[in-house]
């Protein structure tokens, strides 16, 4: 009786590890381009912060479904399936104040940032969630720098977040800005293999 126990109990300890949630399982819920806290830096390059708010910060997430072979989450992460949930990120980035947007200094945002960002989001379920938490957009530097970051959806608690930076290219707002977060996503495929590697 008590050899049946100990073997049952073994084997949901055993189940209990398979269960938890990795940046290599291979199923995902990606949550697109939170900008709560970003800064888009250069004046000269930011004319109509409203319009950004307004409108590109959700044309920016909307090429993500609209051009996935070009934005190609499957890929950029190493994932079978991906889900699309861009709830959670609009709802942030309908609060972002367009008055304090664009800025002409440095900035930078911490790991801290990112853990209270998705802490922050309204989800429900289990499993793993990918978002990217853009730092900024640097006019001045010609630089996008985002947070890639995994997270366990059922206790937010954050997995992996690495700061990947891209740089910009074409014409319009909307192309110069989206063709950095290309490139982004670009390096995160050369890099998600060692992220996995060196990850519990």
């Amino acid at each position: 009786m008590k050899k049946g126990v100990l073997v049952v109990l073994i084997s949901l300890a055993i189940s209990s590890v398979y269960a938890q949630t990795s940046i290599r399982d291979r199923e995902a819920t990606f949550y697109g381009l939170d900008f709560s806290k970003s800064k888009m830096i250069g004046s000269e390059g930011f004319t109509n912060p409203t319009d950004i708010v307004d409108r590109f910060f959700f044309e920016w997430n909307n090429m993500m479904l609209d051009e996935k072979s070009k934005y190609n989450v499957k890929k950029a992460f190493n994932k079978d399936i991906v889900d699309y949930d861009f709830g959670p990120v609009s709802t942030n980035n309908k609060k972002v104040k367009a008055s304090e947007l664009v800025i002409n200094r440095s900035y930078s945002i911490e790991e801290k940032d990112v853990a209270s960002i998705v802490r922050g989001y309204a989800i429900k379920g289990k499993g793993l969630g990918i978002v990217m938490i853009v730092e900024k957009f640097d006019k001045t530097e010609e630089k996008a720098s985002v947070y890639v970051t995994y997270f366990d959806k059922a206790n937010k608690k954050i997995l992996l977040t690495r700061k990947v930076a891209g740089k910009p290219s074409g014409f319009g707002l909307k192309a110069y800005w989206a063709n950095a977060i290309g490139r982004i996503m670009a390096s995160c495929s050369t890099y998600v293999k060692a992220w996995e590697a060196g990850s519990k």
